[in-house]
């Protein structure tokens, strides 16, 4: 057990430093600096681990106090790269540094007890010049102060991250058919990988403090780790080269810098020149390609797409559609696939609901369902059934 518990450090550190590498050389329009740093420093965190790990590695403390310390660098720095991923400007002000940086320093203060406990052994505790009990529960102490500041730290990145991943999806209403993309993805993966490096971190410290080094949770952790940062990478990828696919153009015209935390509410409009003849005009022109020319079966519809038909600035068409009945681009062209698949639904039993989900423009049978039940409070396959109902019913009663 404890073989596959080092094989699995090894496994993710050979993982980190070779997307690393892919991603370093790679010549991709994708903020992937602070991604890298993430992956030198969770690489080093594995070598580490791999290092206390192993029964005749040396200096045991000097290992723990390292992984520790790369602990509390590990929340900031995805945070840094969530921002970048979502178009925001990253500013370092004083106030920023302070917010950020302070729980680092007290965090590491904290771990001097521990450094001032390493020796060469191959162990924790030194045979040769034992502490004293009563500064093992110094040293002790202090790591679970540590780990209490490690715990606010998360906490504090991962609600930051939890409105990052809201607001990104506030933006796919505005921008795409459907909310679910790999930028949406990787911020949850990121979410993740924020609580598990704490729930990681927080385990170890109650090892040291009360519990035995039980063999069956270390192998568990350190697969969730591996599997976390397979993950991870294979998101990151995949969003890096999707990324010229993902209506971004659009996205930087209507949020630019305004996608920061801060604003998880709906784009507000401020001294906007559409008034409401201009307004009802896109709106007509609307009504026409999807009623006439049924631009919504179109899977790859976006944002971007409607406003080249309609020779118009996303701004504009944006303003105009979140100003109307619809809300958002998202509830616009679902409503009318919806509606259109209601219709089939009831008159074509020929077609699966595979079929008429391709149809109307949905690229998968999950999403039409999704969007389907949302709308109808019920699934195609319910709805279907419920009519059939309804017409026998009708039927007998004539």
């Amino acid at each position: 057990m404890l073989t596959l518990q080092i094989s699995l450090y090894a496994i993710s550190t050979c993982l980190c430093l070779f997307t690393g590498m892919l991603l370093w050389h790679k010549d991709l329009a994708f903020p992937k600096r602070y991604f890298l740093v993430f992956l030198l420093l969770r690489g080093m965190s594995s070598g580490f681990e791999w290092m206390m790990a192993n029964p005749e590695t040396p200096y045991k403390g000097f290992w723990l106090l390292s992984i520790m310390s790369i602990a509390l660098l590990l929340a900031p720095c995805l945070w840094l790269f969530a921002r970048e991923l979502t178009g925001a400007k990253t500013k370092f002000t004083l106030q920023g540094l302070f917010s950020q940086g302070f729980p680092i320093f007290l965090g590491i203060l904290l771990l001097l007890p521990l450094a001032t406990s390493i020796h060469s052994g191959s162990d924790f505790a030194d045979p040769i010049n034992p502490l004293s009990p009563q500064y093992t529960t110094v040293v002790l102490g202090s790591m679970l102060l540590m780990a209490g500041v490690f715990l606010v730290q998360s906490g504090y990145y991962s609600v930051k991250c939890a409105n990052l991943i809201k607001h990104r999806l506030l933006q796919n209403r505005n921008l795409f058919a459907q909310t679910s993309e790999s930028g949406v993805n990787v911020l949850r993966v990121l979410l993740m990988v924020v609580i598990a490096n704490f729930m990681t971190n927080a385990l170890r410290v109650l090892y040291c403090w009360a519990l035995d080094d039980i063999s069956a949770i270390n192998l568990m952790f350190a697969g969730l780790q591996v599997a976390l940062i397979v993950y991870l990478c294979f998101a990151v990828v995949t969003h890096s080269l999707d990324l010229g696919q993902n209506n971004q153009s659009a996205r930087n015209k209507l949020y630019s810098a305004a996608s920061s935390e801060a604003e998880v509410q709906r784009v507000k409009y401020k001294n906007s020149a559409l008034d409401n003849e201009r307004r009802t005009a896109i709106l007509n022109k609307i009504e026409v390609l999807f009623n006439q020319e049924k631009m919504y079966r179109d899977s790859r519809l976006n944002l971007e797409l409607l406003c080249k038909e309609l020779r118009d600035l996303p701004y504009v068409v944006s303003q105009a559609i979140n100003e109307s009945e619809y809300k958002n681009f998202y509830a616009l062209v679902n409503q009318y696939r919806i509606e259109e698949a209601q219709k089939l639904l009831v008159a074509d039993n020929a077609k699966s609901i595979l079929e008429i989900a391709f149809e109307v423009g949905y690229n998968s049978k999950s999403t039409f369902n999704t969007a389907f039940k949302k709308q109808n409070g019920m699934s195609p396959s319910e709805f279907k059934k419920e009519f059939v109902k309804r017409f026998n019913e009708k039927a007998l009663r004539c």
